[in-house]
């Protein structure tokens, strides 16, 4: 079945050897993806042909299932049935199996080639769904666009059938009322023709589900139909009907929660069934329901059906055996349990104990009660020579129906002078783990010198009086507990413990206590819980609890499975949990919504002692899962906007770097053009290499100080040494290799721009390089002298 959505249908035909066929028996449909698990396998195992008369010794299967998508692995073992279901897995993911066998004895055997198969595809239907509404959103627009296009063209027919008419004046045909109601109400009578016919089908039908027996002449069924039992057993019971003839018989059947009816007892004529007698396999916590129908000749009644019965819980248990023994004013109570028709007391109620009523006879309303576990149980501090009585029943903590024993006598004899045995004996347990606790009365006055010793023996050799020694466990300890784990006690074995107080050369009489390990050991929760998401999945990888020696415990209790308890983190304190049971170690839990905390919660269950630990502490885990398309498109425009402005920022900032260089390389601004001749002047004169020597001539002081504004310009160039040249005094300053001197403060700016910005002429240049050859500013010069700005210099 390849296409998980298609349907189909599957047809069986019988042969024999003589070559005649059956006709053909076809099933019902099928569709993969909508009646298959979606989370198991089916495996179906065939015994070698060589070895089915070993078939009975081979009980056990050993599975080791890989699933391929990571090596995640784990085992189990389960009872041998041809066809074995292997739940929780992950959906749409290839596992690995690989088979051995097992008896109780030898677990060697060649395992078989491993068988790979993919589970059931997992229901992907968002995907469908949002197919599914385009293909609807593209069909809506397909019609509407049909339907725009036929009223369109219906329109123009209209609009140009109007037109035609008015053209040719031919008026409109009149709307015809009268065929429009006939055509109604001939569609209303049909209507009512077929609901009419209809409800007189049902009506007969409902007459005939619910006429009375009477009536139909129906032999009527038997009355008081009560499922019933009595220390484990299952029978059928009820009366026969009303007025029924002694000729009458009767059928059984009964189901279970998980299978449909079966047969019991066939056309007997006791008014009661026993459905263990007839061979039918019961178990102890299952929950039945049976029913039966009377039969004369070939008439049948219908069938009555019982109220449903859970045997453990619901079954009567009978009044244990006691039996007394005095030893001076103690007296011990032996009791044994009741005999069930299947299993036994202990191994349906693990923590069943001893209702224990007794009282001095004569004086019943003085009676004392205590409830132990412990068998048997010594009565101390009684009254010598007295008669004792004592009755006892067993409670349980799911069954309340228990009966009470027949009432007991014994006769206390003299005091010895003895200690008071050890009291309350109880055995603490955990997996292999076993310790002995008890009470001793007087602990509180003679602690210091009071110690106890514990010895332990094989309960099949205790009950043979066998000669064997008994194995000390601890010897004269002043603890009130004994620790029995170091002796490695075979776990299936069943052992007699005796522990007595001693103080001196005294001891108290020995206190017995039957111990089975299989049975009476707590079982304890996983040694480790890892979760871990697989998708919008969750995988729960369980290690099996621990042994006292690091062992699994699957290896004693092969029947042990887990209870997975998960639930959706929230912030209320009433989450509602969901439970998964399961014999494998890992655990893939489905129908989970993605991007979600859960936490889980594993315990470990044993149902044949019906034994459950404590849970685990929660482990929380968020699921993953698929990106909706919608932050998928969000993510993609995100995305394309960042690389824009990345691209832009990268864009505007190296454009901005590329103008800044040009600028400063390559400027735009361009010297101005006084500066510029300057330069070019320049590069027609060289640099004289001969010493330069100024004679400076300065006026007389009776010169005049203030110069006429008239011959200021000519009496500045007006003298010059002989030896000069015959240059003027521009060309040796533009000559000389001197920094430029700042104009004189006696230069007024407005006149230095005037001539920097005017036409280039001789007269300019000479009048400010004669103003730059003026002493510095700040230069000292002779107090008596003045400076007029006429100076006389030969070069």
């Amino acid at each position: 079945m390849k296409n998980p959505w298609d349907r189909y249908q599957a047809r069986v035909q019988a042969y024999d050897p003589a070559g005649s066929a059956s006709d053909w028996v076809t099933s019902r449909l099928f569709q993969p993806i909508a009646n298959s698990c979606g989370n198991c396998l089916v495996l179906q195992v065939t015994p070698p042909a060589t070895c089915k008369q070993l078939l009975d010794h081979y009980r056990r299967l050993l599975l080791f299932v890989r699933r391929t998508r990571d090596g995640a692995q784990f085992h189990m073992s389960v009872d041998y049935e041809e066809k074995t279901v292997i739940g929780y897995l992950e959906p749409g993911v290839e596992y690995c199996v690989t088979v051995s066998m097992a008896t109780y004895s030898s677990r060697k055997s060649a395992p078989a080639e491993s068988c790979c198969a993919f589970t059931s595809p997992p229901r992907t239907s968002g995907s469908v769904h949002l197919i599914l509404s385009l293909l609807a959103v593209f069909c809506l627009l397909f019609f509407v666009l049909l339907g725009l296009l036929v009223f369109t063209d219906l329109s123009s027919r209209l609009l140009h059938h109007s037109a035609a008419a008015r053209r040719e004046a031919i008026p409109p045909a009149p709307f015809n009322t009268r065929q429009w109601v006939d055509y109604v109400q001939g569609q209303v009578v049909v209507l009512f023709t077929i609901t009419i016919t209809m409800e007189n089908l049902l009506t007969f039908i409902t007459m005939l589900c619910c006429a009375p027996k009477g009536l139909l002449g129906v032999l009527e069924g038997p009355r008081q139909v009560l499922m019933t039992s009595y220390n484990m057993d299952m029978v059928l019971r009820w009366d026969p009907p009303l007025g029924g003839a002694p000729q009458l018989v009767y059928t059984t059947e009964y189901n279970t929660t998980v299978n449909s009816y079966k047969p019991g007892c066939t056309k007997t004529r006791v008014l009661h069934c026993d459905f263990i007698a007839v061979g039918i396999h019961v178990s102890p916590y299952g929950t039945y329901t049976g029913r039966v129908r009377a039969h004369r000749g070939l008439e049948s009644s219908a069938w009555v059906e019982s109220g449903p019965l859970t045997l453990d819980v619901h079954t009567v248990i009978g009044p244990p055996n006691v039996t007394l023994y005095s030893s001076g004013v103690h007296m011990t109570v032996n009791m044994g349990d009741p005999v069930f028709r299947i299993s036994q007391l202990r191994r349906i109620y693990n923590h069943a104990s001893y209702n224990i009523t007794y009282w001095k006879e004569g004086e019943e309303d003085t009676a004392q009660s205590l409830s132990v576990q412990q068998n048997p149980v010594v009565l101390s501090d009684l009254e010598p020579w007295s008669r004792y009585c004592v009755k006892v029943r067993i409670k349980t903590e799911r069954n309340h129906q228990s009966q009470e024993s027949q009432v007991t006598c014994e006769k206390t004899t003299q005091p010895r002078a003895e200690l008071a045995p050890p009291l309350n004996l109880t055995m603490v347990t955990m997996n292999t783990q076993y310790a002995l606790h008890w009470s001793h009365h007087g602990r509180q006055t003679i602690a210091p010198k009071v110690s106890f010793t514990v010895h332990y023996l094989a309960s099949h050799k205790w009950a043979k009086k066998a000669s064997d020694p008994w194995i000390t466990v601890c010897e004269k300890t002043p603890d009130t507990w004994c620790d029995l784990t170091p002796k490695n006690l075979y776990f299936l074995g069943l052992y007699m413990l005796r522990l007595r107080a001693n103080r001196g050369s005294l001891h108290s009489p020995w206190v017995h206590k039957e111990f089975c390990p299989d049975k009476e050991a707590a079982l304890g929760p996983p040694s480790s819980v890892n979760v871990a998401p697989a998708g919008s999945l969750l995988d729960v990888k369980i290690s099996a609890p621990l042994t006292s020696t690091n062992g699994s415990m699957r290896e004693l209790y092969t029947q042990m499975y887990y209870r997975v308890v998960y639930w959706e983190y929230t912030d209320t304190r009433n989450p509602d949990p969901n439970i998964v049971d399961t014999h494998v170690n890992l655990v893939t839990l489905s129908e989970l919504r993605a991007w979600t905390w859960y936490c889980v919660s594993v315990q470990s269950r044993y149902d044949f002692y019906n034994k459950s630990s404590a849970f685990t502490s929660p482990h929380c885990m968020q699921t993953e899962g698929a990106v909706p398309w919608w932050q998928v498109v969000l993510i993609f425009l995100l995305s394309v906007l960042v690389v824009f402005v990345v691209l832009l920022l990268l864009f505007c900032g190296g454009f901005s770097c590329y103008h800044t260089v040009k600028d400063t390389l390559y400027p735009a601004a361009q010297l101005p053009l006084h500066i510029q001749a300057s330069e070019l002047i320049c590069d027609r004169f060289s640099i004289c290499t001969e010493a330069v020597l100024l004679e400076v001539h300065m006026p007389p002081m009776s010169v005049s100080t203030a110069p006429s504004s008239g011959l200021e310009s000519d009496g500045r160039h007006s003298r010059q040494d002989s030896g000069g040249s015959t240059d003027s005094g521009v060309g040796s300053t533009e000559g000389s290799s001197g920094p430029p001197r700042h104009p004189r403060s006696g230069l007024s700016s407005g006149g230095l721009e005037d001539s920097w910005h005017g036409p280039l002429s001789t007269a300019h240049l000479e009048q400010v390089k004669m103003e730059d050859m003026g002493p510095e500013p700040g230069t000292a010069v002779h107090s008596g002298a003045r400076d007029e700005g006429i100076m006389d210099m030969g070069v």
